[in-house]
C-alpha cells in the first residue's frame, strides 16, 4: 500500500473514530441506568432499542473503533460498552462475564492501540455450525497497522437472532 493510501485510511479512520465519539457520548448522556450488572445474552445488547443491523464487515470495523476508544488512558466506558454489545456470549463469558479493556485487548491479542490504524481484507461466508445455515457463520480478515510493521488477525462471526456477534479473534 503507498503512503498516500496509508495516509487516507488514516484520516478516515480519525474521522470515522471522531464520529463514532459523538454519537456514543450523545447515547451516554441520554442513558441513565446502571449497566454494570448486566448480564448479556446472544439476542440482547445494552442498546437493544436502539442497536442498528450491521454487516459483518460494519460490526468488525465498530467493534474496533469502540475497542480503541476504550483503551487508556482515556477509557471510555460507553465505548467499552459498545464493543462488548458485540462479542458473543461465549466469548464474553471466557473473558469474565463484562470484559473491562484490558480483556478486550488480550481478546484481540494486541498490547497496544494500532496507531496507523487497520485495514478490512478478506470476507469469507461459511455454514453456521451450530444451525447448519449457510450464510450465517464468516470470518474477516483485519490488518492491524502500526508503524514497525502490521499484525493480521482473522475474526470469526456468527449471525444470532439477525445481528453478526464476533465469537473469536486469532492471529494469522
Amino acid at each position: 500500500m503507498g503512503g498516500m493510501n496509508k495516509k487516507y485510511v488514516v484520516i478516515v479512520g480519525l474521522v470515522l473514530v471522531f464520529l463514532l465519539g459523538a454519537f456514543l457520548m450523545n447515547l451516554s448522556r441520554n442513558k441513565t441506568e446502571d449497566l454494570s450488572g448486566v448480564q448479556l445474552t446472544d439476542d440482547q445488547s445494552v442498546y437493544e432499542d436502539e442497536i442498528y443491523v450491521l454487516g459483518v464487515e460494519g460490526t468488525v470495523e465498530f467493534f474496533l473503533y469502540n475497542f480503541f476508544m476504550s483503551a487508556p488512558p482515556d477509557s471510555d466506558p460507553g465505548a467499552l460498552t459498545g464493543a462488548v454489545s458485540l462479542v458473543s456470549e461465549g466469548a464474553r463469558v471466557a473473558m469474565g462475564g463484562f470484559p473491562t479493556s484490558a480483556d478486550l485487548a488480550a481478546f484481540v491479542g494486541v498490547q497496544d492501540i494500532p496507531d496507523e490504524g487497520f485495514e478490512i481484507g478478506d470476507v469469507v461466508y461459511l455454514k453456521n455450525a451450530a444451525t447448519g445455515v449457510e450464510d450465517e457463520a464468516a470470518t474477516v480478515e483485519v490488518t492491524l497497522m502500526y508503524s514497525g510493521g502490521d499484525t493480521v488477525r482473522v475474526f470469526s462471526l456468527s449471525k444470532v437472532r439477525g445481528h453478526w456477534l464476533i465469537d473469536e479473534i486469532s492471529s494469522l
